[in-house]
């Protein structure tokens, strides 16, 4: 096996927890496209009586880039088992990032900023299932991305615990660590908040759209979706 493939093998894979399957993803061609979702609901392929309440957040500015790709399968996947789906992108809504002035410990949770995150926050209080999807910037999940998630900060007590999360990733390099700061600040974050981690996909190699459609990540996101 030469590095390039060792590469592959650690980095690109599918965990789904609660079961028995590991998917490694190296490569095969497959992958299709869902018309956006933004703050929709109602629609569900099929009803179910155990439906739960999943709400992605985006942190890519790139419209119909890979990370776009991966929560658009992983969306189509939940709504076929009729899951109820929220989505925020993060990168094109209007959230100020936290300035830790205390202001919310003092007003019972409400933020100093009235921005997007007064609509979001409840949708964050009532998930079930938190979705984070990001690609790699720096060796972590983008700037927007993180503004939401400093944000968190005024629901601390409302969001620990009794959910559970996933993480969808893609990067242009396929070095065995990229992923490693984005992992790291992620295990942390469930372990901080005590949520339940119930799969990854990591999509390393990835620099465009095309190039993520021509490997089955699109695929192990659509069943991650419908494994919820």
């Amino acid at each position: 096996m030469n590095n390039e493939s060792r590469v592959l093998s650690r980095r690109n894979f599918l965990k789904v927890t609660g079961g028995s399957m590991l998917a490694i993803a190296s490569g095969a061609t497959l992958g299709c496209s869902l018309d956006r979702i933004n703050n929709s609901t109602a629609e569900n392929i099929v009803k179910n009586e155990h439906a739960k309440k999943i709400l992605v957040l985006t942190g890519s500015p790139h419209r119909n880039g890979t990370t776009a790709l991966l929560a658009e399968q992983f969306i189509q996947g939940a709504k076929s088992k009729g899951h109820l789906v929220n989505r925020f992108d993060s990168a094109f809504e209007n959230v100020k990032p936290c300035n830790r002035c205390e202001y919310c410990k003092e007003n019972s949770g409400k933020c100093i900023f009235e921005d997007a995150m007064e609509r979001l926050s409840p949708e964050l209080v009532a998930a079930d299932v938190l979705v984070l999807v990001t690609p790699i910037y720096y060796f972590g999940m983008t700037r927007q991305l993180k503004c939401v998630i400093e944000r968190f900060y005024s629901q601390n007590v409302a969001l620990q615990g009794k959910k559970s999360t996933m993480l969808l990733a893609a990067s242009g390099s396929k070095v065995d660590w990229v992923m490693d700061g984005l992992l790291g600040h992620y295990k942390c974050l469930c372990r901080y908040m005590k949520w339940e981690d119930q799969g990854s996909i990591l999509a390393a190699g990835c620099p465009t759209r095309e190039h993520l459609l021509n490997t089955s990540f699109p695929e192990l996101a659509n069943t991650l979706g419908a494994s919820v």
